[in-house]
């Protein structure tokens, strides 16, 4: 009974619902509504998924992760790669992201790691 929507949300045909629709519709429809403001972090970045999955695309999880306010995690299958990190001197592993993942820019990164074994 309470709708919440961002500072530029819209809607509908051609995008023409807003938040003045919605608040006018609010009192004859009998939910409540707020708007939240803009918000940016530090750098003057709006808090937006659309600016962070533009930093994880770009490679700067940490720029991500401090707008998430957790690290990005990424799952998926270990697959066999062609060898070329063994001359890094640490050990590497390939993932094989779920398709709707938002892959980071090609690189190798530093990570934690949660294994999971199937049974299949």
């Amino acid at each position: 009974n309470h709708l919440v929507i961002g500072y530029d949300f819209t809607f509908g045909k051609n995008r023409s619902g807003n938040a003045i629709l919605l608040e006018k519709l609010a009192k004859t429809q009998g939910y409540e509504f707020s708007k939240i403001e803009v918000n940016k972090n530090a750098k003057q970045y709006i808090y937006s998924s659309t600016n962070i999955r533009n930093f994880i695309k770009e490679g700067d999880i940490k720029s991500a992760n401090l707008m998430l306010g957790h690290p990005h995690q990424i799952q998926g299958i270990v697959i066999e790669g062609k060898k070329l990190a063994r001359s890094l001197g640490f050990p590497t592993a390939n993932l094989l992201p779920k398709p709707y993942s938002i892959k980071p820019k090609y690189g190798v990164y530093k990570t934690n790691v949660k294994i999971c074994l199937l049974a299949l």
